[in-house]
């Protein structure tokens, strides 16, 4: 076992004595080699260790390259191990690596999962993690080894933190190549790609977990060396990034990361909750994570979806960085989910949306009975067309069953074929619910109206929104006004409104500027003279950024639906500019008693939109503030991170993880017993 150092102390002291503290098994040297390190208390600790295992010191700084060849070289009947000086070690990590690499003759490395291995990462692919919340290095491993005893991954090439290399291998195609990678980085990757073309495989040991650090021990030259290390690869091996990238696409270890989270899930003795939603994202995706933040660290929560629309689902692990390793579930694998939704002894299930799943899955989940929320986030329970809108978009104004069954007839959806029986098959669902929350008073009113035997309560979404105080900007008497509408436009928002008001305005040369900070779902017309302007996605962090060069007079929401929240809403009010939205919806509560705020008929004429902004851009521009928009903001005391949960669903103990595991069996591949080939173990 071949451990370089260069730099880094602790790191290397943790390293080492992880190492020793470790079941090697027998046979194994430890080989600790000194790669002329600059840190003088780091070489004399070496120094006053070198008892307890085989110490070397390059006179000189060879790089990580021929450290480790040097190394190799020791004992050339040996098997390697290549360890990096910034991982740590548990448990008898070794012996089960070393068994996997005997599995089969034609194995040539052996990498662990890790915290920081790119395509041999968890919980996160291809990402640096830190450990999970609950586990250490120890309890992780142990975890891998119960559950994925034997499980192995062929993968394009061995990452190297930790890099276990049959002899066998080595002595068919040889040591690392010192002259094309120098000082390192790119050289275990040539090594994989040369040795696969002469028929070798290399894989991951799913039942292993080794802690890396990451970059420590030469960190100082590790972006130089990286650059240099990739060109010399792709000289040598032009297909070396397709066949990354194309294992990245596929992800053949995605069932066994998803596998070590739901063991995780139920072994926290903390309410373990399943989010349902839909794939559409929007304001739905945006609460769920809000809802999971607030939360943290109270509860473990899943996230079922449909995968596509009425066939299959993912389900996987679900926090505040968001959803990691959905499994797919296909419909014949129904069974296999419902036997694992019922091991993880959930507690309760909260509905966001159904809209896509197929009723084989949402029979499971009546089937587990167990009590269930519904957060309403649109009107689709009501209204299968989901937004109360017509074919153009604008507002329904809710018509009788018979206009409702006409719209249906326009635009059939599947399931809907009379109002009445969709509305029906909804109130027996409602029914069914806990608790059922709306984001405001007017969604629970719009829709408790509908089924007047169920109870709704209006929560707030974004209870610690920063409200700043209304500022106008200066509009000199040449200057035009500027009318920001934010967010992606589907037909509902008002795009069309926005294209034909831009239009009108260019017609007329009035001095109105429209800019779309966000799209719309289609390509708007922006006419050559300006009068709008279409500046695409944006990130939530750069908002600010973006609205300080724009400098809005004030913030228009065309659309007509009758909104249920409106995070753009809530940028609007953070930055604190004046707003103009439709007296519908969750809007004008919102907008309660702000000044420099219009309440309007939804779905006016262009040329009176047009006008009305030119009376605003008077307003704005003479600094005459309106009168204040009327009524009161509707609030209530519950709040999710305080009464979410009731006293007795905080008591739960850990689920079972046998329970667990039988029923991940059936996902997972059969594990690795051999090809019948008699192999003789190596020592490292």
């Amino acid at each position: 076992m071949i451990v370089p150092v260069y730099r880094g102390l602790e790191e290397t002291r943790r390293c080492i004595e992880s190492v020793l503290a470790s079941e090697l098994g027998p046979d194994v040297e430890l080989v600790v080699i000194n790669d002329a390190s600059p840190e003088p208390a780091l070489v004399d600790w070496l120094n006053s260790q070198a008892a307890r295992f085989t110490l070397l010191h390059n006179e000189s700084n060879l790089g990580f390259v021929a450290t480790v060849n040097r190394g190799m070289r020791l004992h050339p009947e040996r098997d390697v191990v290549l360890l990096n000086s910034d991982t740590e070690v548990a448990g008898d990590w070794l012996p089960r690596l070393r068994h996997a690499a005997h599995l089969s003759a034609d194995t040539a490395t052996l990498t662990p999962w890790s915290n920081n291995a790119t395509i041999c990462s968890y919980p996160d692919f291809c990402r640096d993690n830190a450990l999970p919340e609950g586990f250490a290095l120890s309890s992780l491993d142990r975890l891998c080894a119960t559950a994925l005893e034997g499980q192995r991954v062929e993968i394009p090439t061995a990452i190297g933190f930790c890099m276990y290399i049959r002899r066998a291998c080595l002595d068919a195609v040889g040591l690392f190549d010192e002259a094309s990678f120098g000082k390192g980085y790119g050289e275990e990757n040539e090594f994989c790609m040369r040795s696969a073309r002469s028929g070798w495989k290399h894989y991951l040991a799913a039942d292993v977990f080794v802690y890396h650090a990451g970059g420590v021990s030469f960190a100082a030259s590790q972006s130089e060396h990286q650059g240099h290390g990739h060109k010399a690869l792709l000289r040598l091996f032009p297909d070396y990034d397709r066949m990354v990238q194309a294992f990245v696409a596929s992800d053949p270890a995605c069932s066994l990361r998803f596998a070590l989270d739901m063991l995780r899930i139920g072994a926290v003795d903390q309410p373990r909750i399943l989010l349902v939603s839909h794939t559409r994202g929007g304001g739905t995706s945006r609460h769920i994570s809000e809802l999971v933040t607030q939360l943290q660290g109270q509860a473990q929560f899943l996230l079922l979806q449909p995968d596509t629309e009425m066939g299959a689902i993912r389900l996987g692990l679900f926090d505040a960085q968001g959803w990691h390793n959905p499994q797919l579930f296909s419909g014949a694998q129904a069974e296999c989910l419902e036997g694992l939704l019922r091991a993880l002894q959930l507690t309760r299930i909260h509905y966001h949306h159904r809209v896509g799943l197929h009723p084989l899955f949402l029979d499971i989940l009546d089937r587990l009975a167990l009590p269930a929320d519904l957060t309403l986030h649109d009107y689709y329970l009501l209204c299968p067309q989901i937004t109360m809108t017509d074919a153009v978009g604008r507002y329904c104004g809710e018509p009788d069953e018979s206009g409702c069954n006409r719209c249906l007839q326009e635009r059939p959806v599947i399931g809907a074929d009379h109002i009445a029986h969709w509305r029906r098959h909804s109130r027996d669902w409602l029914q069914g619910m806990t608790r059922i929350f709306a984001p405001s008073a007017d969604t629970a009113t719009r829709v408790q109206a509908y089924f007047p035997d169920v109870q709704v309560q209006a929560v707030y979404h974004e209870p610690e929104l920063s409200i700043a105080p209304p500022r106008v900007p200066a509009l000199a008497a040449d200057e035009p006004l500027r009318i920001l509408v934010l967010g992606a436009l589907s037909p509902f928002k008002g795009p069309d409104t926005l294209e034909a008001c831009a239009q009108a305005a260019a017609r007329d040369g009035v001095p109105l500027q429209f800019h779309l900070l966000g799209f719309a779902y289609r390509e708007l017309n922006c006419n050559a003279s300006g009068y709008l302007q279409v500046h695409g996605r944006y990130a939530e962090a750069d908002l600010p950024a973006l609205l300080a060069q724009l400098q809005p007079h004030l913030v228009w929401f065309p659309g007509s639906c009758p909104e249920t929240w409106s995070y753009t809403l809530s940028a609007a009010l953070e930055a604190g500019l004046p707003v103009v939205a439709p007296a519908l919806g969750a809007f004008p509560e919102r907008l309660a008693g702000r000044e420099w705020t219009w309440l309007v008929v939804p779905d006016r004429p262009v040329d009176a939109i047009n006008q009305h902004f030119m009376q605003l851009r008077e307003v704005i521009r003479e600094g005459r503030p309106p009168l204040t928009t009327e009524g009161s903001i509707a609030t209530d005391s519950f709040r999710y991170a305080t009464d979410y949960f009731s006293p007795d669903e905080r008591a739960v103990q850990p689920a079972a993880s046998n329970d667990i595991l039988a029923h991940l069996r059936g996902l997972l591949p059969p594990p690795a017993l051999g090809n019948g080939v008699r192999l003789t173990a190596g020592r490292e």
